[in-house]
Formats: C-alpha cells, structure tokens, sequence
C-alpha cells in the first residue's frame, strides 16, 4: 500500500529560511561593527567552510567507529 506523503505549505518551508538568514545577518552584523566590512566577510567565510569540513571529517570518523564496534 502507498501512502500519500502529505504537502508542506511554502510557509512552513519559509519560516526556517528566513530565521536562518536572520540568524547569519546578526551575526555578520556583529562581526562587521567590531572588525570591519572586509575582516568580517572574510572570517565567516573562513569559520562556515571549516565548520563544514569538520562535520564531514566528524561524521566520517563516527560511520568508521561504528563499522569497528559491530565486526
């Protein structure tokens, strides 16, 4: 049996967008008052991309630990 999936409204779907870009505009707002227009675009640029990158190693060291675990 298949089960309909239901539709999401385009405002559910907005709300979390827009208070994650709230969220990103404070925060490079702050930045920009304490170091500056350039500084504060570079270092959320630089702190977003290594935060990404150690999710990924993170995630990658959690999926091998558990592949040991269960042998």
């Amino acid at each position: 049996m298949i089960i309909p999936e239901k539709e999401m409204s385009p405002v559910k779907i907005e709300i979390p967008f827009v208070a994650a870009l709230v969220l990103i505009g404070t925060s490079l707002s702050t930045r920009v008052a304490g170091q500056g227009v350039e500084q504060a675009l570079l270092s959320t640029v630089i702190e977003y991309s290594l935060n990404g990158r150690l999710r990924r190693v993170v995630s990658a060291l959690v999926g091998r630990l558990c592949l040991v675990a269960h042998r």
